[in-house]
């Protein structure tokens, strides 16, 4: 049940605004920015947001400032872009009848779109796992799609859901697609060429977006709210927990002990410590009652609402040392804080997948000093401290330094400051 709260709004012909002082329980508003057209989804990479905005495509909005977002760049698409993913240099865009759009964003201000497959289906949500990238493709569906060279994307293969696809993640070699009609379809697709039908479980509602963390596939079941359901053997997905929002759940994401809803009229906060009774903790009646995207990234949460994309500041009570428990959509590693800093500093990163990682610092010479990770993960969010100690446990002197992230194809390089 969403709460009841009395703030002041300020509704104008173009906008809206809400004071950014207020609290809502533990959610914060802090900002939004009004895109040309209408947020559909969301993914939020280091300082961007890469916004699904429907029929202006693909719009990228510089989130360094929470409070003041700025459009930074645009490239329209020939559909309505309703999800999007991004890896690595590119964006990949599920341009919903005109099946999937790859945009090369290595430079936000000017994306530019290099590469297009028309899937036979609707494109209505994407997942990239290495060099493939999987589409959740309406009444058709799963494609898959090789994207080894973006430029010419290839189909590879396809298994049809038998009932309308609408969310699609992968993890190892199942992908775990939410149906409309079906609930939640597993496949394995360790041949892309050749997927088979691993497993499914028919959800009371209609399941319209899914996230998987650790055994657990969350999904977003409409007019029946969260759903989870236990994967830990493929073959027979399980009911595990539910939450009826009092929404309609469109999308869900997960992060740390929280499932985070865009339940239409609201964004919706569950605890799911225990998967098995997941229980209220927070909801935002947001201003278009229209939320139907949704992505976390750190303690910030940015929900697509119609004409605005909104943000919001979660502060979390129980933010582990080792936050396993969010398999993220994208490898990157984050600016290092406090920076600078005196005598440690704390850097965090996210795989999606099981990669092998690592992060190893330089000084400005280029001279290694320190290897801070150099170990296989599986999917989660971490975080790692240098306490400014070489290899040998000796301190290091003040100056710039540089760390180095890379897991599997993906590798970023970040600057700090030591300062004693």
């Amino acid at each position: 049940m969403i709460r009841n709260r009395l703030f002041p709004v300020v509704f104008s012909l173009w906008g809206i605004g809400i004071p950014a002082t207020l609290l809502f329980g533990q959610l914060q508003y802090v900002g939004s920015y009004d895109t040309p057209g209408n947020p559909r989804g969301v993914v939020v990479i280091s300082n961007h947001a890469f916004v699904a905005d429907y029929t202006y495509g693909l719009q990228i909005v510089n989130v360094s400032n929470p409070a003041s977002p700025v459009l930074v760049g645009g490239c329209d698409t020939p559909g309505n872009a309703i999800g999007v993913f991004v890896h690595g240099n590119y964006a990949y865009v599920a341009d919903y009848d005109h099946g999937l759009q790859i945009i090369n964003v290595s430079n936000p201000a000017v994306p530019t779109l290099v590469g297009n497959y028309n899937t036979a289906g609707t494109a209505e949500a994407v997942f990239v796992a290495g060099s493939y990238a999987y589409v959740a493709d309406g009444l058709f569906g799963l494609t898959i799609i090789d994207i080894s060279t973006p430029s010419n994307p290839t189909w590879v293969g396809n298994w049809d859901t038998f009932g309308y696809a609408t969310g699609v993640v992968v993890s190892g070699q199942y992908a775990y697609v939410a149906d409309f009609e079906r609930g939640l379809v597993v496949i394995d697709v360790s041949n892309p060429a050749n997927p088979v039908f691993a497993g499914m479980y028919n959800t009371t509602g209609y399941s319209d977006g899914v996230f998987l963390s650790g055994d657990y596939a969350f999904v977003a079941d409409r007019d029946q709210g969260l759903q989870v359901i236990s994967v830990a053997n493929s073959s027979n997905p399980l009911p595990v927990g539910n939450y009826n929002t009092s929404g309609v759940a469109y999308d869900v994401v997960v992060s740390q002990n929280y499932a985070y809803i865009a339940d239409y009229y609201s964004l919706q906060v569950i605890d799911i410590s225990n998967p098995a009774d997941p229980t209220f903790c927070d909801s935002f009646a947001t201003p278009l009652m229209t939320a139907v995207g949704v992505f976390v990234n750190g303690d910030y949460v940015y929900l697509a609402d119609s004409d605005l994309m909104l943000i919001f500041r979660f502060a979390a009570n129980d933010i582990n040392e080792n936050m396993n428990s969010s398999p993220p959509r994208q490898s990157a590693v984050s600016q290092n804080y406090p920076n600078p800093f005196n005598p440690a500093t704390t850097i965090e990163y996210n795989v999606p997948w099981r990669e092998n990682v690592t992060i190893e610092i330089f000084d400005a010479l280029g001279q290694k000093v320190r290897t801070l990770v150099k170990e296989t993960k599986s999917a989660g969010s971490y975080r790692t401290e240098w306490n400014g100690n070489d290899d040998c446990g000796n301190p290091v002197s003040t100056g710039l330094y540089l760390y180095r992230f890379s897991a599997g194809e993906v590798a970023q390089t970040k600057k700090m400051l030591l300062i004693k």
